[in-house]
Order: C-alpha cells, then sequence, then structure tokens
C-alpha cells in the first residue's frame, strides 16, 4: 500500500458505466488488489459473503466485502470507492 492512506486517490472510480453486480464486486475486488491492500484471492471471499447475506444497505449504498475466512487475504486496510451513476441491480435494488 501506498503513503496515501486508507483511501488512496486511484481507489475512488467515478462515473462507471452500470455492469452486473458479479462484475460490481470483482472490480471492488480488484482495485483493493491494485492498492496492494489483499491478494486476488479476496475477491473469492467477496463472492462468498455475498451469498452469505446481501452487502446492499439500502438508499443506493453497497458494500462489498469479504467472509471472517477471507481475512488471511487482507495485507493492509484499504477502502475502494466506486460510483455507478446509472446504477447496478444489486438482487433487485439499484446500488449507485
Amino acid at each position: 500500500m501506498t503513503n496515501e492512506g486508507i483511501l488512496a486517490p486511484a481507489s475512488v472510480r467515478l462515473g462507471l458505466a452500470s455492469m452486473t453486480k458479479a462484475d460490481a464486486i470483482r472490480l471492488c475486488g480488484q482495485v483493493l488488489v491494485e492498492a496492494g491492500a489483499a491478494t486476488p484471492e479476496y475477491i473469492d471471499g467477496m463472492f462468498a459473503r455475498e451469498e452469505q447475506t446481501t452487502t446492499f444497505l439500502g438508499n443506493g449504498v453497497a458494500i462489498p466485502h469479504g467472509t471472517n475466512e477471507s481475512r488471511v487475504h487482507i495485507k493492509s486496510a484499504a477502502l475502494g470507492f466506486l460510483q455507478f451513476p446509472e446504477g447496478v441491480d444489486w438482487d433487485g435494488k439499484t446500488a449507485h
């Protein structure tokens, strides 16, 4: 991870085109991998978490993250912020 803190400018992606929920989760994970905060295996944990319960919180917000078991793939604390102005269908609800 860089010295840019928890939310590095490169981890903020605005104005993204709408995509499937699966592609959005994959991209969220990839942002963390690119930030050096997680290994690619963490993305599998994000999908496993979504199978346990939705990460959609309401008000257009979803916070995909991994399971407790996938924590072994985390290298450092980091956040990614992805904005989808046209929205992503999150099991019948819209995440932006």
